[in-house]
């Protein structure tokens, strides 16, 4: 509400997925890597990570089925020139679209 920055978390590539925040104190980030991150929603001190093998360039949705609580997000983003210029590694990065579901 004051607009103070409480924490802050420098990224190796720029952020085109967006951020999930969750009421656990969880935030979920989707990286160009193809790491998908859980972060402390207090410190952005990393808890938990996947590697899922492609880009993800789309944000991560939450939803619950009889009480349960689930992550997903979709992976396999093409990668954009301007990342690439910086970040030749991820140019062999699969571009296949695939859904991951998580549970917490």
């Amino acid at each position: 509400m004051t607009g103070e920055t409480k924490a802050n978390r420098r990224l190796e590539y720029p952020n085109y997925s967006g951020a999930l925040a969750t009421a656990g104190n969880l935030v979920f980030l989707g990286h160009y890597d193809g790491a998908f991150t859980a972060y402390d929603a207090r410190t952005l001190e990393e808890v938990w990570s996947f590697n899922i093998g492609t880009g993800i360039n789309a944000p991560a949705v939450s939803f619950a089925i009889n009480g349960k609580q689930y992550i997903a997000v979709l992976a396999g983003s093409a990668m954009r020139e301007v990342v690439l210029g910086n970040a030749p590694e991820l140019r062999n990065n699969a571009t296949a679209s695939m859904l991951f579901v998580f549970t917490l």
